[in-house]
């Protein structure tokens, strides 16, 4: 079969495949497109898994066995943080949604790392009568191999995954810095409210004994 037909044959068959997975293969911005070879054999790998909302997909600490696509639903990745001080140890909880057609695993994949965060199945938005989310995922192996045949879209892939997981990271130490200032600017209001009180009270007792 020539490979233009193969390729419309595909593409026509796995249409919606491709639809979920295209901000994978097809990145606008940075102008990377992945090979159809790589897609064909990437889509062809998928195995389904249904998750209910709140079910744990991947735990943290974990060796990453798959990466996971988001097809139906989303998911939320969480995570802690602590931040040290001296009056001891504070710990701050984060959450990232990861929307329908996103994805999660490739950096701990190709990186040979495990995961730092919890992935757990969201809600489907409008489901009456199913709320289960489903999530496509191709085994780790399965998937180096894969990327590992066209270097030039593995060096993005990499590239890619670690500018998110900075980015992950870093939206997570701001919002536990924003909130453990307020939680210092509260203690401050009510340090400074409690001597208010403390000092109107010992006036009071003085104007008192005065009398």
């Amino acid at each position: 079969m020539p490979p233009k037909l193969k390729e419309k044959l595909f593409r026509s068959c796995m249409t919606h495949e491709c639809k979920q997975m295209a901000y994978f293969f097809h990145d606008k911005i940075q102008h990377q497109n992945a090979d159809i070879g790589l897609m064909r054999k990437m889509i062809c790998a998928l195995n389904c898994s249904m998750f209910e909302p709140g079910a744990v997909i991947l735990e943290k600490g974990r060796e990453v066995e798959s990466v996971n696509f988001v097809f139906e639903g989303y998911a939320n990745l969480i995570n802690t943080y602590k931040i040290k001080d001296d009056m001891g140890e504070h710990e701050y909880g984060y959450s990232i949604r990861i929307p329908e057609r996103s994805w999660f695993g490739d950096y701990q994949v190709l990186m040979d790392v495990p995961s730092t965060w919890c992935m757990v199945a969201g809600k489907k938005k409008g489901a009456e009568n199913s709320n289960m989310i489903k999530v496509m995922n191709i085994d780790a192996e399965i998937f180096r191999g894969y990327i590992n045949e066209y270097p030039d879209f593995r060096r993005f892939v990499i590239l890619r995954s670690t500018v998110r997981r900075a980015y992950f990271n870093y939206r997570m130490k701001l919002s536990s810095f924003n909130e453990y200032l307020k939680e210092k600017e509260k203690m401050m209001e009510e340090t400074v409210e409690n001597y208010d009180k403390s000092d109107i009270a010992n006036k009071a007792l003085g104007e008192r004994d005065s009398a």
